[in-house]
C-alpha cells in the first residue's frame, strides 16, 4: 500500500532530523505517512526544529490554498499531433500533454504493446512515461478505438450486494 502523502499536522505528530546542514528530515509519527526531506539550504542551521516544522507546514497550507484557487485541467494534445517526444534521439519518450490515446495490442507471443504516434511500445516502455508523474493518480478509460478522441460518457457501478 502506498503511503499517505503528508499534511498539516501538530508539532507533537512528527519526529524531526538533521539529515545534513541544508536538510531536515519531517517524519510522522502515525505508521502510512511518507517522511519527507524538507530542504531549507544553510539557513537551516540557525532555525529551531519548531521554525523548520512551522515552515514545512506552512508550506502545505499554501499548496492546498493554491490547488483550491488554480484548479487541476488536464491538457491534450490535438488529435493528429504527436503525443510523445524524445529529448535525446535515442532517449525515453515522453508526454508532450497530459492525456494519452493509444490502441491496446498483443502480439504473436502474447506480450501486450501499446500504440501511440504509430509506435510500437512495450509494457516496460509505456510504464516509463509515467516517471515524471511518479504521486499523482491515473485514471485508465477504456473505449473502443474509433471513439479515441471523444470525452466517454461515464456510469459509475453500484457496490456489489445493492440494488439500483
Amino acid at each position: 500500500m502506498r503511503p499517505k502523502a503528508p499534511y498539516p499536522t501538530t508539532f507533537d505528530k512528527v519526529r524531526i532530523t538533521r539529515e545534513d546542514s541544508e536538510t531536515a528530515c519531517i517524519e510522522y509519527l502515525r505508521p502510512g505517512v511518507s517522511s519527507t526531506l524538507f530542504v531549507l539550504g544553510p539557513k537551516l542551521k540557525q532555525m529551531t526544529d519548531h521554525e523548520v516544522f512551522h515552515r514545512f507546514n506552512e508550506g502545505l497550507k499554501a499548496s492546498r490554498l493554491y490547488r483550491k484557487a488554480h484548479p487541476y485541467v488536464a491538457k491534450e494534445v490535438p488529435k493528429g499531433k504527436q503525443q510523445l517526444h524524445r529529448q535525446y534521439h535515442r532517449g525515453p519518450f515522453e508526454l508532450q500533454g497530459d492525456v494519452l490515446r493509444c490502441i491496446i495490442g498483443v502480439k504473436n507471443d502474447g506480450e501486450v504493446v501499446f500504440e501511440i504516434d504509430n509506435k510500437e511500445l512495450n509494457a516496460s516502455e509505456f510504464s516509463s512515461l509515467f516517471h515524471a508523474h511518479a504521486g499523482w493518480g491515473l485514471r485508465v478509460c477504456v473505449v473502443p478505438a474509433d471513439e479515441l478522441s471523444r470525452e466517454p460518457r461515464i456510469e459509475v457501478l453500484a457496490p456489489k450486494g445493492t440494488r439500483r
